[in-house]
């Protein structure tokens, strides 16, 4: 682990913190009852600058800011988030019951995390906290947390400057031990500035509610907003189509009277989760309710690792083992009539191959015709094994920052995947999938400069390209959905379905997390080449103690439902899911305009009941049902 301490000298410390009683920028009539900042300044002279192959701290010198200078944390590569670590200490004991205000003021201005912002846990606690030798009990500890000491604060942010605050009830005496502001930074590759950070403490006692919090939220979140309005007038033009049904008698004359009930069973519309393969199999034991709730809930379910190239070559052992796992689950799915799409063919960087072609990508001289090689029998192997239960496929993932292996050969063999793809399964669709185009926080952003020139290519070069995958992995503060709908708009210009793929947002606030999906959906549902949205492990945000990933033990299962929730099921099941019932007129008819997709329509007439399907699609549906 890397860690850069600034300890405390004392003199020039004091002297330092007595000029900032009462200054707390922004906070208002609080920042008059602070006693001081008991952190030590940030930009001491005494910073020493480090840095290693993987990793650097020091002060950078601002010009494009309203901030002079700024503590820069670089970090290479990924890891666990504490591995590489930024601490400031504080120059104060702490002490039972004293009132804290965590003030920061930071920007990410690289980060290889799929949100497009840093992800940066930050806590303010003792050293050596959870460790063996810890000096503090488990029930101190456990206090410390509930606090929101450690665990609670997470900085997301881009390259935009933001003023995060959060205020603390410090639940144990910490005067005899050093406590530190601790910044981790080891998750991904991803670049920290810090302009300010600053620990206020007020007296115990003092009123915690009237101290400012950070609170994400997003523009158009309001419930009169006016894009939700247009969007719902596009939802009814192009999600829903007229129907007409009419009941006649065996002399084929108009049946008044008849009672008539449809009911849509599934949407056209892909509303899907991507699930841990295992957990749906007899290893977890609750398995048989967790494949209930899908089939209730969605008509798409796929694989979040299982069908990566690790595990279908066995690399990643029996948790992912394709036959004992991977088959008897798209058996599950074939058989309930669930739609399923593979993920993914190639992720071309060598920390995403397996261990022989990782090797092959290591020497030297290189081998290019046997990487090359390797990369064919994947595609062919991947959709050879796959093409009896389904026919869709992201064939390349994350092109643009994960393309060690197109650097090493050339950029035009993803056209080449695709193709040979299409070649072992012509009826295929193929999508190259890729993160932080529907994040930006504007239309034009380089990395969507880069995906529109991505895909150029592979429409030159003769790809039969089939579907754009568009990630949707948000940060704590997402993109408004007007935005959002102009980077759909963006990237509709080449006539290809686009799939919403890895749907998830980087927050700890219930509410938040449901209103913002609850508008995703709406904008999505509302844009006529969106095919589908696919959320990355939903009922993570749908229960409170839900945790579905890809350990090696069964779903910790707890069904206490989430706001999200009950959003998602008023708003799919039930606000977009067409019931309806009536009886025929004089001729014989009912009509109505439904959501499309597949219906189930029953008619009660002269003593029979009849069911018949019925398929509604953008050019509407009619209907001519005989009863005898």
């Amino acid at each position: 682990m890397v860690v850069l301490r600034k300890w405390v000298l004392m003199a020039a410390v004091t002297a330092l913190l007595c000029s900032c009683i009462g200054a707390i920028a922004g906070v208002g009539d609080a920042a008059m009852d602070a006693d001081r900042n008991i952190l030590e300044d940030l930009f001491l002279s005494t910073f020493q600058e480090q840095e290693t192959a993987q990793d650097s701290f020091r002060l950078v010198d601002l010009s494009d800011s309203k901030y002079k200078k700024a503590v820069e944390i670089r970090n290479d590569h990924r890891g666990s988030p504490w591995s590489v670590r930024f601490e400031v200490a504080a120059a104060e004991k702490v002490h039972k019951g004293d009132v804290l205000l965590i003030h920061i003021v930071a920007r990410c201005p690289e980060t290889k995390n799929e949100s497009g912002e840093c992800d940066v846990p930050v806590a303010f606690s003792p050293q050596n906290l959870w460790g063996e030798d810890s000096a503090f009990s488990y029930e101190q500890r456990d206090l410390i947390k509930g606090a929101g000491l450690v665990d609670a604060i997470t900085l997301q942010t881009d390259h935009r400057w933001k003023s995060f605050y959060y205020s603390v009830s410090v639940p144990v005496d910490l005067s005899g031990h050093p406590v530190f502001l601790m910044f981790d930074v080891g998750h991904v590759p991803q670049t920290l500035q810090i302009a300010k950070a600053a620990v206020y403490r007020y007296p115990a006692g003092y009123d915690i509610s009237k101290l400012p919090k950070t609170k994400a939220t997003y523009p158009g979140r309001e419930s009169d907003a006016a894009w939700r309005k247009a969007a719902l007038k596009r939802i009814e033009k192009h999600r829903m189509a007229p129907v007409s049904i009419q009941i006649v008698d065996g002399h084929r004359k108009a049946v008044e009277g008849a009672e008539v009930e449809v009911v849509l069973k599934r949407h056209q519309f892909e509303f899907g989760t991507s699930v841990n393969a295992r957990q749906l199999t007899p290893w977890n034991p609750d398995y048989v309710n967790l494949r209930e709730r899908i089939k209730h809930d969605f008509n798409e379910v796929s694989f979040g690792n299982t069908l990566k190239w690790f595990a279908m070559n066995g690399e990643w052992g029996e948790d992912y083992d394709f036959e004992k796992v991977a088959v008897p689950v798209l058996e599950w799915i074939r058989g309930n009539h669930l739609k399923t799409r593979g993920h993914v063919l190639v992720w071309p960087s060598a920390a995403n191959v397996p261990s022989a072609v990782q090797k092959l990508l290591a020497e030297e001289p290189l081998n290019k015709k046997a990487i090359r090689q390797a990369t064919y029998e994947r595609v062919r192997d991947g959709v050879e094994r796959t093409k009896a239960y389904f026919d869709e496929w992201d064939v390349v993932n994350e092109s643009i920052p994960e393309n060690e292996i197109m650097e090493k050969l050339d950029y035009g063999i993803m056209a080449e995947w695709i193709k040979l793809a299409q070649k072992t399964n012509p009826d295929g669709l193929f999508a190259i999938n890729e993160y932080a185009i529907l994040t930006a926080p504007s239309v034009g952003s380089k990395k969507q400069d880069v995906h529109h020139q991505r895909i150029r290519m592979l429409l030159e070069q003769g790809a039969p390209l089939g579907i754009l995958g568009l990630q949707g992995h948000f940060p704590g503060t997402p993109v408004d959905p007007e935005t959002i709908y102009k980077h759909l708009e963006s990237f509709s210009e080449y006539d290809l379905p686009i799939q919403v793929t890895e749907l998830d947002i980087l927050s700890n606030d219930p509410q938040l997390i449901s209103d913002f999906f609850r508008d995703f959906l709406i904008i999505c549902y509302s844009h006529p080449n969106v095919k589908g949205v696919q959320f990355w492990h939903a009922y993570n945000y749908f229960y409170k103690n839900f945790k579905e990933g890809y350990s090696k033990n069964p779903t910790t299962f707890g069904w206490e439902k989430q706001p999200c929730a009950t959003m998602y099921r008023k708003l799919v099941h039930g606000r977009w899911k067409t019931r309806e019932e009536g009886f025929t007129g004089k001729n014989g008819t009912m009509q109505f305009k439904g959501h499309l997709g597949e219906y189930v329509v029953r008619v009660k007439a002269n003593g029979q009941t009849i069911t018949v399907p019925l398929t509604l699609e953008a050019g509407g549906a009619k209907k001519l049902i005989t009863i005898n």
